[in-house]
């Protein structure tokens, strides 16, 4: 312990005069070290000791596992071999199946192997060129591409194509629509359009022929012109023609005075009369049994006329001269009146 050396002087100048009074207590002195630690106490006794440990191994809840449990060393997620995901690699092909329902992307092939592609593509399918798309058997694609997703280039089932190049068709049916647009035919195997058709049909429509003739026995006498029976033609043309009138018989004369039998022939054209108001196109004087001249007279007259598109009738009609004057014809083949009409 140390002691100041100010205080030491200060008691020994005290003890000198024998006589002096107390002084004020002086300051505290600076702490002393810490003393040295002191010695551990007793260990205090020991307690009771626990029951042993128990450990139930087995598969279950609350089981342990042992070392050579089995489930610690089958495939599973994340381990190979596990059927319930898809491993990378080039090896065996692995039997497990893929369910996802986000986007994926391939760079290299895409193989089908013996299955299909099902379902619907929709239209933010596939995408990408598709290169790696080979070889895919048509048996083994199912489902719908909807239109939207198909190239240009492939021909729709349901709605108009456009066909470029040269294409060749095993078989092809129509459903009963008709094919459009087809260009004039060059060779013989080529198809042909209507208008080509009914251009190339026009000369062999317009040809026609038909023939009548007269059934009845008739004497026309006075001069109103009388259609004869049954020398008439009804025909319908679907365009503008040409048509060649050809008419002959043969008649006899009849008079109850003692005036020469005169008779005339006309053509008649839906109703109008042709040739001249009075005799027609053919004038003729025939015998009779109270007038001088032959019995029998033949007669035969020709016309050309233009008809339209429609629905026409020709016939021919017969007049005589004066009252009880005229001709008599029909009766049999040989003075029946005959009509011929051509078209062309």
């Amino acid at each position: 312990m140390r002691i100041d050396v100010r205080l030491a002087l200060l008691a020994a100048a005290l003890a000198a005069t024998g006589c002096a009074s107390k002084g004020d207590t002086g300051s505290a002195g600076q702490a002393g070290a810490a003393g040295p630690t002191g010695p551990t106490g007793p260990t205090g006794p020991s307690g009771p000791a626990g029951a042993p440990a128990t450990v139930v191994f087995g598969t279950t809840a609350g089981t342990a596992a042992e070392g050579n449990d089995p489930r610690l060393s089958d495939a599973r997620a994340p381990l190979a071999g596990s059927p319930y995901y898809v491993q990378n690699g080039s090896g065996t092909p692995q039997v497990a199946s893929l369910s996802i329902t986000g986007g994926g992307t391939f760079g290299g092939a895409v193989s089908a192997g013996s299955g299909a592609f099902t379902g619907t593509v929709a239209a933010s399918g596939f995408t990408g060129s598709g290169a790696g798309l080979t070889s895919l058997p048509a048996a083994s694609l199912t489902g719908t591409v909807p239109d939207a997703r198909l190239s240009a280039n492939v021909p729709l089932l349901a709605g108009t194509n456009t066909f470029t190049g040269s294409n060749t068709f095993a078989g092809l049916s129509l459903g009963g629509l008709p094919v459009q647009n087809v260009g004039t035919p060059v060779s013989a195997s080529d198809g042909a359009t209507k208008a080509y058709v009914d251009a190339a049909l026009a000369p062999l429509q317009r040809i026609g022929g038909y023939l009548a003739e007269q059934n009845v026995a008739l004497a026309v006498l006075g001069s109103t012109w009388t259609t004869l029976p049954g020398a008439a033609v009804t025909l319908n043309v679907s365009q503008a023609v040409n048509a060649f009138l050809l008419a002959s018989g043969s008649v006899t004369g009849v008079s109850s005075t003692s005036a020469v039998p005169t008779c005339g022939f006309r053509f008649v054209v839906d109703g109008t009369g042709l040739g001249d108001a009075t005799w027609g196109d053919r004038l003729l004087q025939c015998g009779s049994s109270s007038s001088a001249g032959p019995l029998w007279c033949s007669w035969a007259m020709q016309r050309l006329v233009s008809l339209a598109a429609g629905a026409h009738t020709i016939a021919i009609q017969q007049v005589g001269w004066l009252p009880g004057v005229g001709c008599q014809g029909g009766g049999g083949s040989y003075s029946n009146a005959k009509l011929t009409v051509s078209t062309f």
